[in-house]
């Protein structure tokens, strides 16, 4: 596994651990919990935009501010993280699904498959089209 994906499981399962991240304004929010929001939102929609701008709102405070909270607790800027999360769940479907290069483009938040394939040239070495040949020839000869 790759240092990313394990800090993503890792996160995930922080995550998974801490209290429901509902934001109410009577509510007083933390830096680490507003990091926590921003990355939860990030791995469910794969769109930080919108959410960081909503709480930045719903906070009082600016999109910017928000993704300086996020680095320092994360580890990593919010575009950065995205398209970690995005190329971790396009490997996972490549691997676990038979679904078309485009289907997957889309449902990882690529809605042009070239621009898709391209980042996940550049994050991982390979097209997804060759990381799933090499993970088919891996496994037919692992059965023989």
């Amino acid at each position: 596994r790759s240092l990313i994906s394990i800090a993503l499981l890792e996160f995930s399962n922080q995550m998974k651990n801490r209290v429901d991240y509902e934001v109410d304004k009577s509510n007083v929010i933390t830096d680490e919990d507003l990091a926590f929001l921003i990355a939860e939102s990030i791995m469910l929609e794969m769109d930080e935009t919108s959410n960081i701008k909503n709480l930045a709102r719903q906070n009082k405070t600016n999109p910017k501010k928000l993704k300086v909270i996020f680095k320092k607790y994360v580890g990593m800027p919010t575009a950065a993280f995205r398209i970690s999360v995005r190329m971790e769940k396009a490997k996972q479907l490549l691997t676990d699904t038979s679904l078309k290069i485009q289907e997957i483009s889309a449902l990882v938040g690529y809605p042009n498959p070239a621009h898709f394939s391209r980042i996940f040239n550049q994050k991982m070495g390979t097209s997804p089209r060759e990381f799933r040949k090499k993970l088919t020839n891996h496994r037919n000869n692992g059965m023989q």
